[in-house]
């Protein structure tokens, strides 16, 4: 069975992602130009406080599905780096490869805090 991609028009959405080029003496992150992803899908999550014995749940706010097909010049994701999304910054917690029968995978999902 062929996996079909879904319609663009259901990728409604642009985000900015901004990646680390660099730190600072402080040792704090130096992001790059900001690179704007065209055709993306941004689900919102649903925010529970799960009890923890130490607190330090951390829950995705959102989950970003971005397709190589209506990106195809995507960066490399990766823990840390930023994404804007109406004038919210969010940085990156999880990256989550979408993969089919081939070597490369067809897009990722990102979770955002």
């Amino acid at each position: 069975m062929k996996l079909r991609v879904p319609k663009k028009k259901y990728f409604p959405h642009s985000i900015d992602y901004e990646s680390v080029i660099g730190r600072n003496e402080r040792g704090n992150p130096l992001f790059g130009e900001p690179q704007t992803l065209p055709h993306v899908r941004v689900d919102f999550a649903v925010s529970f406080s799960p009890s923890d014995l130490d607190g330090k749940v951390e829950i995705p706010n959102a989950l970003i599905t971005v397709l190589r097909k209506y990106n195809p010049d995507m960066p490399a994701f990766e823990v840390g780096h930023k994404v804007l999304f109406k004038e919210k910054m969010s940085t990156i917690s999880k990256v989550i490869p979408l993969e089919s029968d081939t070597d490369h995978p067809f897009g990722y999902q990102l979770e955002v805090v």
